[in-house]
């Protein structure tokens, strides 16, 4: 009975000690949000604009705090989008009179029109998310398959890590240095085609690292130098100071879940991808091209809202732009998300990415921008398409959250899921045409190996 009563208070007390850890992350968080929006420190000042960019980060900065009983979630991953790109951001950008791709800048009444506008999304996608319910009849026995219980075939995995590390080495001229960095003078790697280029950034490079993660999960017993080998080919050919950023998160969240169990815990994935964009992207981000001059000590000193005034953070003017000028093409854009895979050659036409779409026919001095996912909606059926595209990313997000949450321990729903939480930040920034391929192309790296191997 002594036992018993210790043991309950016990937990009694680790749960006050998370709760109180919560609350104070939450109030510190508060506070940093409402300096980093109101402080006048910029060239333009409107207070009920800058509200409404505070409303809509705290608005996901409190839902990203809720559901603890799904401390990571794509769900979190809306959030943390929103109060970075679509709150802080555009409030800083706003104070500093800045505009990016030789637009010119926005005045105080679109700044509020965009964020009426991004509030009405935040609000109708938290209303719908809390009242979809997948069904749950008879979802045991429907997914009662998905666990594969055959036995993982470990030297499969290493001959086809070597494999395609091998081919990765020669497509990029058997340069190690190259490996590092996205973009060196003399590149030497093989002159290809974009769409051949494509699919080996997107379908090939991430396998040795999806090898190393299937490994991990799936072997019986894990052999150390095996665990080694397959850790090393993967962080080589997929090293992260030599991808896209966005690459490198949905690559690596799933092996910080799988070897930090304190990610897996309360706030801790929402805090760990918060510090990944105000810290270690700008980083990154420093070791994007490397040429003359180029100095690595650069990424010692990262100031995070000069970051917000970068192109990086265009998410937010863009969809302002399309909007306030009512760009819409009547669907003809996602004729090129869902036939991507059509080369140009066949296809003269195709369409491009919406966001160099909007840069070349509105004469952007730069069309390798991005298009955020409810501008997307908005190309494409304008005010409807935003509704639109709202609900099917509320009905997608519940589904796989529940799907995970509740099946996480089978093997398909752990093979997936995971590395959807980077690709869906990518999909949210835009533009879709790309984000859209890319994440096909994990899905299919995933399933490539899992089923060679099993």
């Amino acid at each position: 009975m002594i036992k018993e009563y210790t043991t309950s208070m016990n937990v009694s007390r680790s749960g006050s000690v998370l709760f109180s850890k919560k609350i104070i992350t939450f109030i510190f968080s508060l506070c940093f949000f409402t300096v980093s929006i109101f402080i006048n420190d910029g060239i333009r000042y409107s207070f009920l604009l800058l509200f409404l960019s505070w409303m809509i980060s705290v608005i996901s900065l409190t839902q990203a705090f809720s559901y603890d009983r799904q401390p990571y979630s794509l769900y979190k991953v809306f959030h943390v989008f929103f109060i970075f790109f679509l709150g802080i951001a555009p409030a800083i950008q706003f104070k500093h009179n800045v505009s990016f791709w030789g637009v010119s800048t926005f005045s105080k009444n679109q700044y509020i029109l965009g964020n009426l506008i991004v509030i009405s999304i935040l609000i109708i996608y938290i209303f719908l998310y809390k009242i979809i319910k997948p069904n749950e009849k008879n979802r045991c026995s429907k997914y009662k398959l998905l666990h594969l219980k055959q036995e993982i075939s470990w030297k499969r995995l290493v001959y086809i890590s070597t494999l395609f590390s091998l081919f990765y080495l020669w497509y990029r001229g058997f340069s190690f240095y190259s490996l590092l960095f996205r973009s060196v003078e003399n590149d030497p790697r093989i002159n290809l085609s974009q769409s051949q280029a494509l699919i080996i950034n997107s379908f090939i490079r991430p396998i040795p690292l999806v090898c190393w993660y299937i490994y991990k999960i799936r072997a019986t017993r894990i052999k150390f130098s095996i665990e080694i080998f397959l850790a090393i080919m993967a962080i080589l050919i997929a090293f992260p100071t030599g991808m896209a950023r966005y690459q490198t998160a949905s690559l690596y969240i799933p092996i910080l879940l799988l070897y930090s169990k304190s990610f897996k815990k309360n706030i801790n994935f929402v805090l760990l991808l918060s510090i990944g964009l105000v810290f270690i992207f700008p980083i990154l981000n420093v070791f994007r091209r490397v040429y003359e001059g180029f100095n690595p000590l650069d990424a010692i000193v990262v100031d995070i809202f000069a970051d917000m005034l970068q192109g990086h953070y265009d998410s937010y003017q863009n969809l302002l732009y399309v909007v306030d000028n009512g760009v819409i093409t009547w669907g003809r854009q996602l004729l090129g998300v869902f036939f991507f895979w059509i080369p140009r050659g066949f296809w003269p036409n195709k369409p491009v990415g919406s966001g160099a779409f909007v840069a070349i026919t509105q004469n952007f001095s730069f069309s390798n921008i991005s298009m955020n996912f409810f501008g997307e909606g908005y190309i494409n059926f304008g005010i409807l398409g935003i509704l639109l595209f709202v609900v099917i990313i509320a009905f997608l997000t519940k589904y796989l959250d529940s799907i995970f949450w509740i099946f996480r321990n089978h093997t398909l729903v752990k093979l997936f899921y995971p590395f959807l939480l980077g690709l869906f930040f990518f999909m949210l920034r835009g533009d879709l045409m790309s984000s859209f391929a890319f994440t096909l192309g994990a899905i299919f790296s995933v399933s490539f190996v899992a089923f060679i191997c099993r």
